[in-house]
């Protein structure tokens, strides 16, 4: 039985105009989605190139800078995350300064007044939409078309009756979904100057379950407000303030509390205390070489002298800065991942944000990827200064040595995206459980009448 109502519902649901809409959106819009997005991908990918080819030759002669580089998310071209603000290279000094991570150039200046949408934004709010559209009337329509009582004359479980209208409205959902899907990668696959990894492939694979369980939840929402419903009217009205506050204004709301409760340290005062270290090391500086200055002209010291054992101090010293301004960030990006894994736990309570926290973690475009990407990069930092440095004072030579092995930095690994990604499914499951018993009680309770 729930096979027949399912097949009924999927049959009368493809023939509508929502559905020709809905193959419509999934058959443009996502498609040119992914090559827009793709477009910018080849771009951060060329200057990826391009930045590693000249510090290579830069590195071939001598200097106190280097620059460490990372390329983009593979997925960032389906689901951006935090990727198209994050820090792809950063400039490491040795001395003067302090070290500042480049934000990503791959978007061109137009982007700033039309910016991108990715599949996140389109399956989140429009097919969230798109769901409720589809759902909104499957019960309170047929009883205002009178159809319910024929159907119900006949001993049908009315939980059998919920279960075979999801089942086929959520078909309905996944036929223009894996249309558009199937479009996009294509078009993802034949833009993109690259072959996607196997880590990449699993990954993608799993979100786009992770989509199918979203749409799903966004079905069994309309189908409950349609059985709590007396009207078409009142059920779209209820559909309509139902997405608002699902993907409009609790994941804002949890991202307030978040602020709220966990406080983290402002960016400023993070760059008040970097500039007060490294006002720190200057004024030691200079007071050392006053200091030297003045001993090399009574002891009658050579320039060679001179020059060696204030490089010498200079390392060290500057050393000691840079590992005293790493840790000021370090400590500053512990306490805004404090912030964020709670504002992660508060926004699980809306399928909206069970659906970002799970594709950015897939897609490795998070926070976190970010976070590890420039703390790897301040480490080798001071591993090659360190280096560096000892070799200079070996050879009496200021430069760098060819035996200092270059910076790696890998993409997170399929275990760990998927530790990240496995609390806000469980989620989306979840609501679809309890979705699915709220709604049988509802028609349980429904007059047909």
């Amino acid at each position: 039985m729930i096979s027949k109502i399912a097949r009924k519902e999927f049959l009368f649901s493809i023939t509508t105009i929502r559905f020709s809409v809905l193959v419509l959106i999934c058959c443009l819009l996502m498609p040119i989605s992914v090559w827009v997005l793709s477009s910018d991908y080849n771009r951060e990918l060329e200057d990826y190139n391009g930045r590693l080819e000249l510090e290579q030759r830069r590195q071939a002669g001598k200097g106190e800078s280097i620059n460490v580089s990372r390329a983009a998310p593979q997925l960032s071209a389906l689901f951006q995350g935090v990727s198209i603000e994050a820090a792809n290279n950063v400039d490491l000094k040795s001395l003067l300064g302090w070290n500042r991570p480049n934000a990503a150039e791959s978007q061109s200046d137009t982007h700033a007044l039309f910016p991108s949408v990715d599949l996140s934004f389109i399956i989140g709010i429009v097919f969230s939409a798109m769901a409720l559209m589809l759902a909104y009337d499957t019960i309170s329509g047929e009883k205002e078309q009178a159809t319910f009582r024929l159907m119900m004359s006949s001993p049908v479980p009315r939980s059998s009756v919920v279960i075979g209208k999801w089942l086929g409205l959520t078909l309905t959902m996944i036929v223009p979904f894996s249309l558009g899907i199937f479009i996009s990668i294509l078009v993802f696959l034949g833009t993109i100057s690259i072959s996607l990894s196997q880590t990449n492939w699993i990954a993608l694979i799993l979100a786009l379950l992770v989509c199918v369980a979203f749409l799903s939840v966004f079905i069994l929402l309309g189908i409950t407000i349609s059985a709590l419903s007396r009207s078409n009217a009142k059920s779209i009205i209820g559909c309509f303030i139902a997405w608002g506050i699902l993907t409009m204004i609790l994941p804002q709301v949890t991202t307030v509390a978040a602020d709220n409760l966990v406080p983290a340290p402002s960016t400023q005062a993070k760059e008040k205390d970097i500039r007060l270290a490294h006002n720190e090391y200057c004024r030691a500086m200079r007071n050392y070489n006053i200091a030297l200055a003045d001993r090399a002209i009574r002891e009658g010291w050579e320039y060679s002298r001179v020059d060696k054992e204030r490089r010498k101090n200079q390392a060290l010293s500057s050393l000691d800065a840079m590992r005293t301004m790493n840790a000021i960030k370090e400590e500053f990006w512990l306490r805004v991942a404090e912030q964020e894994n709670l504002a992660k736990t508060i926004s699980v309570s809306s399928p909206f944000g069970s659906l970002n926290v799970a594709l950015v973690a897939l897609a490795d475009t998070g926070p976190q990827s970010q976070r590890a990407f420039l703390i790897a990069a301040y480490r080798y930092g001071e591993f090659y200064f360190r280096e560096m440095f000892r070799d200079d004072l070996r050879s009496g030579s200021q430069g760098q040595s060819a035996s200092i092995p270059g910076f790696s930095f890998s993409e997170t690994t399929l275990e760990e995206r998927l530790s990240s990604a496995a609390y806000p499914a469980a989620m989306l499951v979840i609501f679809n459980i309890l979705l699915i018993l709220v709604a049988v009680i509802a028609f349980n309770r429904f007059d047909v009448r």
